[in-house]
């Protein structure tokens, strides 16, 4: 089995999501590394507190070209205790639970052709144990 796939990478700036928590549309969130186990989300401090409240994440979905549009079950993995305060973001891992068969190999083929562009994909976990 390959390692590098259960790594997260690093992935361009236009790879976005989508999600539905308490009633309300969080949309435009940047995905700022992906794996077939999970991405690493950069919220409003807002979103944050919302996720550290449900802790579950329902009807999430990644938003990029090469992805398919599958609504997604998670988790939250991990959130940072203090964003960063010129922009308001704050990162926190999301881990996917029950991901079907077909979004599994698509994400792990997009991780592949990411980590043949990018030095930094082989080590690259980005969530904290």
């Amino acid at each position: 089995m390959d390692n590098r796939l259960y790594a997260r990478v690093p992935v361009e700036p236009q790879c976005r999501a989508e999600l539905h928590l308490a009633h309300q549309t969080f949309s435009n969130v940047p995905v700022v590394n992906l794996g077939v186990e999970g991405c690493c989300l950069q919220v409003p401090t807002g979103l944050a507190q919302h996720l550290r409240n449900i802790l579950s994440v329902d009807d999430m979905e990644l938003i990029h070209p090469s992805l398919p549009k599958t609504p997604l079950k998670g988790r939250l993995a991990w959130i940072e205790r203090n964003g960063d305060p010129d922009t308001g973001l704050i990162a926190a891992g999301i881990r996917f639970m029950a991901a079907p068969g077909g979004f599994t190999s698509q994400v792990a083929a997009f991780v592949r052709e990411w980590g043949k562009y990018d030095d930094r994909a082989p080590g690259l976990d980005g969530m904290p144990a």
